[in-house]
């Protein structure tokens, strides 16, 4: 299990646009745990990297 910061996210309104919950996440916690991701790609992602 990760220790990164454990943010919950709605999966639908994040792949509908995942730029406010990004931009969230970069400013709270740049390195974060989205257990709504698990299955997905990117799971434990810097947000800043995505961002720029």
């Amino acid at each position: 299990m990760s220790t990164a910061p454990r943010i919950d996210i709605d999966p639908a309104a994040f792949w509908a646009d995942p730029c406010p919950m990004l931009a969230k996440m970069r400013k709270e916690a740049p390195i974060t745990f989205v257990p709504q991701l698990i299955y997905r790609p990117i799971f434990l992602m810097q947000v800043g990297s995505l961002l720029g």
